[in-house]
């Protein structure tokens, strides 16, 4: 089974200490147990990261598809700087580097 064919324990999650949980209380099941300096900072950004992974794609997916419609309409035009790294960040978190 590829990475992305693999299926996560469902979102959101949550952080209470150094703990990640897949459910809204902390008798729900455990996905990771932080570990080193920061851990709590560490716990909240990774279920920040995880809870809002699919929209911040979406937008970037649509910051694309809007570039590509408005060239298609209107003829070239100039990317903004950074569409590059948009496209890049899109690929790695697809897994299509």
């Amino acid at each position: 089974m590829s990475e992305l064919e693999r299926k996560h324990t469902p979102l959101p999650w949550i952080s209470k200490e150094n703990m990640i949980y897949g459910e809204f209380d902390d008798t729900g099941q455990t996905i990771a147990y932080v570990r080193g300096d920061n851990q709590e900072a560490n716990a909240d950004f990774i279920v920040r990261a995880c809870n809002y992974h699919y929209d911040l794609l979406a937008g970037c997916k649509l910051l694309i598809l809007w570039g590509e419609v408005v060239q298609q309409d209107c003829g070239p035009i100039p990317w903004p700087v950074g569409i590059e790294e948009i496209r890049d960040a899109i690929a790695k978190a697809t897994k299509q580097e």
